[in-house]
């Protein structure tokens, strides 16, 4: 049976993390769009990564909104990778981005590296529980309230991680 409070707007059920969610959001696409123009190979991936990132993350609200958290989780699942692998890249950027551009252009996945061990070295290992469950089935561990905090929380990490860049 239908119960009409389940299926109750959800930004009434955490009006405050809905408010945060739209600032972050609104401040990283205020952040792209005063970027520089990329002077580094760095800047020109931390560039491509935040955009990614940022794309996502409208993607994630528009599924939130519409009560499908399992599919607003694959998204939170891809802003954690992209995340990760910035952060990563940013250690040794010279080196790294131009591998980054050159194994995008040759495949749908950055680097021969695996996630685990770039969270490792980056210091994110306990993101890792958020993508420890299988993408096919994608069923969410978390429910609407969480998938909101994590992003939020990651969104501000990204945020801060690009303007080290």
């Amino acid at each position: 049976m239908y119960n009409e409070d389940a299926g109750a707007d959800p930004k009434n059920h955490h009006r405050d993390l809905w408010d945060t969610y739209e600032a972050l959001a609104g401040f990283m696409g205020a952040q792209l769009i005063e970027h520089p123009f990329p002077q580094t190979m760095g800047s020109l991936v931390s560039l491509e990564l935040m955009t990614k990132f940022h794309t996502s993350l409208l993607a994630e609200r528009l599924l939130l909104n519409s009560g499908f958290c399992h599919e607003a989780y694959c998204i939170l699942r891809l802003m954690l990778e992209y995340t990760i692998t910035l952060k990563f890249i940013l250690l040794l950027p010279e080196e790294r981005a131009m591998r980054y551009l050159d194994d995008t252009s040759a495949a749908s996945r950055p680097f021969d590296f695996d996630i685990p061990l770039m969270a490792d070295e980056t210091h994110m290992q306990e993101w890792l529980r958020i993508i420890e469950h299988p993408l096919p089935g994608c069923s969410s561990p978390l429910e609407a309230g969480d998938l909101l905090a994590k992003s939020c929380k990651l969104t501000s990490l990204m945020l801060e991680t690009g303007r080290n860049s």
